[in-house]
């Protein structure tokens, strides 16, 4: 019997030992692991930022003929909200972002048809001249007879911006403004309201 639990006692100790030996060994890889970035989330790149372009905010439209007083006006658009998310690739270095742009317009009184179309677009100056550097969108502004404004949210804005380097990211300034005319372009430079 003495000879029985003397092989369980070694047994138990020769168990503990190897426990403790296997603890260790894990605890160390563990250890060297936590060097690599295996257990490191590897944080995305932030989205580049967005701005609305202050003299392509708004848009006053005016009736056909040189009136351009209040009683000429026959709808007014304002770029007035955004929001989006960014997605980068890294296989092909390209970073889309996706915008939800916000618009409100209001009626004139010299609106003669209730549906509009208008244009905005989403650019990136880093790329001008080349056509990447912006993108058109069209929009429709269904005016109400009975309401003298509206709100219209484009959800499908989306551009791709090829990025050569993360580290670069922050050349990459997205703006948002509306599709102007010569005359429209200087009437906001010149007028802070119609």
């Amino acid at each position: 019997m003495r000879r029985v639990s003397a092989a369980l006692s070694i047994g138990i100790k020769a168990s503990r030992r190897g426990t403790a030996i296997a603890g260790l060994t894990v605890g160390a890889t563990l250890l060297a692991l936590s060097g690599c970035k295996v257990f490191v989330k590897e944080e995305p790149p932030p989205c580049p930022r967005v701005s609305i372009l202050a003299d392509a905010a708004k848009l006053v439209q005016f009736r056909p003929g040189p009136g351009r007083d209040i009683t000429d006006i026959a709808y007014k658009v304002q770029v007035v909200n955004y929001a989006g998310s960014c997605f980068y690739e890294k296989e092909s270095h390209v970073m889309t972002v996706n915008l939800q742009v916000g618009f409100d317009a209001e009626r004139g009184a010299a609106l003669a048809d209730d549906r509009q179309e208008i244009q905005y677009f989403i650019s990136v100056p880093t790329f001008f001249p080349q056509p990447d550097a912006k993108e058109i969108f069209p929009l429709t502004l269904q005016f109400s007879k009975h309401a003298a404004g509206l709100h219209v949210t484009d959800q499908d804005a989306k551009i791709s911006i090829p990025v050569k380097s993360i580290k670069e990211l922050e050349r990459y300034e997205v703006f948002i403004g509306l599709q102007l005319d010569e005359a429209q372009l200087d009437y906001n430079r010149h007028h802070t309201a119609p």
